[in-house]
C-alpha cells in the first residue's frame, strides 16, 4: 500500500470525493460538465456517452468510464427509453 501512494503522490492525483447512486430508471443528461476530471465505475447496467464530435463510448458492468473535466458530452445510464434531463437539472435534483 506504500508504494501504491507514493506512486500516486508522483503522478500528482488527488482523491477528491466518491459517491455511489443507485438510478431508479434509465435517463441521459445532456451537457454534461465538470471542471474536474471524473471516473464512473459501473456496477451494474450500462453507460453511454457522446462527445460535441459525435464520438461514442459504451461501458458496461466492471468498466471504469474516465471523463476529461472541461468537456461538455450527453451521458446516458441505462439502456431503456430513457428519461432526458439538463445537466442544470441533473445537479439539483439528484
Amino acid at each position: 500500500m506504500e508504494d501504491f501512494n507514493r506512486i500516486i503522490n508522483y503522478l500528482g492525483i488527488r482523491f477528491i470525493k466518491a459517491k455511489s447512486n443507485k438510478l431508479l430508471q434509465s435517463l441521459t443528461v445532456e451537457n454534461f460538465y465538470d471542471i474536474e476530471n471524473t471516473l464512473l465505475l459501473v456496477n451494474k447496467g450500462t453507460i453511454q456517452c457522446e462527445t460535441e464530435k459525435k464520438e461514442k463510448c459504451l461501458a458496461e458492468a466492471g468498466d471504469i468510464l474516465f471523463i476529461p473535466g472541461g468537456r461538455f458530452l450527453s451521458i446516458t445510464y441505462g439502456s431503456n427509453d430513457p428519461l432526458v434531463l439538463t445537466n442544470d437539472y441533473f445537479i439539483s435534483n439528484r
